[in-house]
């Protein structure tokens, strides 16, 4: 179509880069469903009474922002999308519903982004740093930012506009679009400031020890290991000292 960026979704709409495409973006929300488990199992276990609401709504939209990702994953844009572009053909539904997993990605995104923003700034007791909560907020513009342009000059949302617009405006909407996928990925990617948080890894190192410690006091490992007690019978039978 004589575009010097494209769209991500033009990337998966054919085989076989769309095998590729599936299994990248599926596989990248599983680590988000995965990665969203264990912060709500540890590091939001911290959280102070008054923000477990904000906590467990930014939880929520990660989930919500992951099921999106497989959404527009799995069904991709129409066959014929270059034809959109050109004002060949219209949009079809399979190209609305991608768009549409592709809108509930972005919404919960910044859902997550902001709620969490609000509780790490808030929250005095979750293991966190100002590097990662400033590369929070650099990723949450980054996302923010561009966004709204990358919808705008996507021919699946504004097909009467799509025949107006020249190819260079649709190539800054693909890159606004590329910058604000990278940046919601890199604020999930950046978790990995938290989990490896000095404060963190000590419950977790104590959670796994635990069953050891218990068994120390008991005389297991570490401890004292006393003679059996033998009862009066028994002891008749031992030879005298």
């Amino acid at each position: 179509a004589g575009m010097w960026w494209p769209f991500i979704s033009f990337l998966g709409y054919q085989t076989p880069e769309r095998y590729i495409y599936v299994l990248g973006f599926s596989f990248t929300a599983v680590g988000i469903v995965v990665s969203s488990l264990f912060a709500d199992a540890r590091l939001l276990s911290f959280v102070e009474p008054q923000f477990r609401r904000l906590a467990k709504t930014s939880y929520y939209a990660a989930l919500v922002a992951a099921g999106g990702l497989v959404g527009q994953a799995v069904i991709p844009l129409q066959a014929n999308i270059l034809e959109v572009i050109s004002g060949k053909a219209p949009v079809v539904t399979q190209s609305i519903v991608h768009q549409s997993s592709a809108g509930v990605l972005f919404l919960a995104g910044y859902v997550h982004c902001i709620t969490m923003n609000i509780l790490l700034y808030k929250s005095q007791q979750i293991p966190t740093s100002s590097t990662s909560k400033n590369l929070k907020i650099l990723l949450t513009i980054g996302m923010f930012a561009p966004v709204w342009f990358a919808f705008v000059k996507h021919p699946t949302n504004n097909q009467q506009g799509a025949k107006s617009m020249s190819l260079d405006e649709m190539c800054w909407g693909a890159v606004g679009q590329w910058i604000a996928v990278v940046s919601l990925l890199g604020y999930f990617a950046s978790y990995h400031l938290e989990f490896t948080h000095p404060n963190l890894r000590p419950q977790v190192a104590e959670e796994m020890t635990a069953p050891v410690e218990e068994r120390s006091d008991g005389g297991g490992v570490g401890g004292s290991v006393s003679p059996p007690e033998c009862d009066n019978d028994t002891q008749s039978l031992l030879p005298a000292q």
